[in-house]
């Protein structure tokens, strides 16, 4: 097991403060999909009632709901406008207690033609998934959300989408690490943050409709109950020492740090989609190398149907954000994300085994 000095990050940070956004090269959106939304829904405090919730449960969500849901999103997006005006006039935020995915509502919203921002966040899901349709368990205590964004109308091709996520587990671990309580957190390629505890947060990005759907979960407070949590890794909360209460609710202290959470997220994901458009991965390419988790391991690379593909230690990323490794031959292998399974052997993260068995990821 790794411990966190065997998993320091370099001594210089990354800057924590949003980039000026580069410049963007020229698109024509479609009419009927706005690339900028002239202004926000408006906004307002909601109660549970406010959010429809099924008849049952599922077995592993809490079976009861704060009585007036503590969601201000109105007063969040007062804040965001101070710290970053550009992302709050970006950010068109829906906030929701319990609905079935935050990722089903922008994929539906894609479909219908809503404009690039809409991002939809709720206290917890029922259907709530990650990359390749995996479950994600969110319980109340994490912080879920998912943003519509529409790269195509910034002159983005296909093939650059695959990069992007790698950008958002940059701006999820800017977030995290600025907020203070947790230290030494990295990325693993493609889609996971994590922290010699565990898994902090996951990410999935899909391609729909021409559009982008980010999906975000992190770990804020710990569950009053324990929840499985997908592959070998053990959840991992970016603030631990605040567990949630069994009757669910919210203290202040959570509560405010919730929307703190949520308004350095939406800072940072602006930042890094602005970089993005403008000079693609290969700009914040050495801030990634600087906490990639992955970088001289050992790892094995299998096929979808578990057909060993490759073998080698990992040596880089490239300015495409392909996984490069290194065969027992020398030759150097590139790994699109999407393509194949990941296994690693002593990931030196907590896992729910033990450590010597190979943890595998789909990417």
């Amino acid at each position: 097991m790794l411990s966190p000095q065997e998993s320091q990050l370099p001594a210089t940070q990354p800057a924590t403060q949003p980039a000026t956004p580069a410049a963007m090269a020229p698109a024509t959106p479609p009419s009927t999909e706005p690339a900028t939304p002239a202004a926000m829904a408006p906004a307002h405090r909601l109660t549970s009632q406010e959010s429809q919730q099924p008849a049952t449960a599922p077995a592993q969500q809490p079976a009861t709901l704060p009585a007036d849901c503590p969601f201000d999103v109105a007063a969040m997006m007062r804040r965001l406008a101070q710290a970053s005006p550009a992302a709050a006039d970006f950010f068109i935020p829906q906030g929701h207690c319990r609905i079935p995915s935050t990722n089903t509502l922008v994929k539906a919203a894609i479909k219908q033609g809503a404009p690039e921002g809409l991002t939809a966040i709720a206290l917890t899901q029922e259907g709530g998934y990650g990359r390749q349709g995996r479950p994600w368990s969110s319980p109340l205590g994490g912080l879920y959300l998912s943003i519509l964004l529409r790269p195509a109308a910034h002159g983005a091709v296909p093939g650059q989408l695959a990069s992007f996520a790698l950008c958002a587990a940059l701006a999820v671990r800017r977030a995290l690490a600025d907020l203070g309580f947790v230290h030494d957190i990295l990325v693993k390629w493609p889609n996971d943050v994590l922290c010699a505890q565990g898994k902090l947060a996951g990410i999935s990005a899909e391609a729909v409709g021409g559009a982008l759907c980010l999906g975000l979960g992190i770990n804020l407070f710990p569950p009053s109950e324990e929840h499985l949590v997908g592959g070998k890794y053990r959840a991992a909360y970016a603030a631990p020492h605040l567990p949630m209460e069994a009757s669910g609710d919210f203290s202040e202290t959570q509560a405010a740090y919730r929307e703190d959470t949520t308004i350095r997220l939406l800072s940072e994901v602006h930042s890094v989609y602005n970089q993005w458009l403008g000079t693609g991965f290969s700009s914040l390419r050495d801030e990634y190398r600087g906490c990639a988790f992955l970088t001289g391991r050992h790892v094995h690379i299998e096929s979808l149907t578990e057909d060993i593909l490759y073998e080698g230690v990992v040596r880089d990323v490239d300015i495409e954000g392909c996984l490069c490794l290194v065969d027992a031959a020398g030759k150097l292998v590139r790994v699109h994300s999407g393509e194949v399974h990941l296994k690693e052997q002593d990931t030196g993260i907590s896992g729910k085994g033990s450590t010597q068995a190979c943890q595998q990821q789909q990417i």
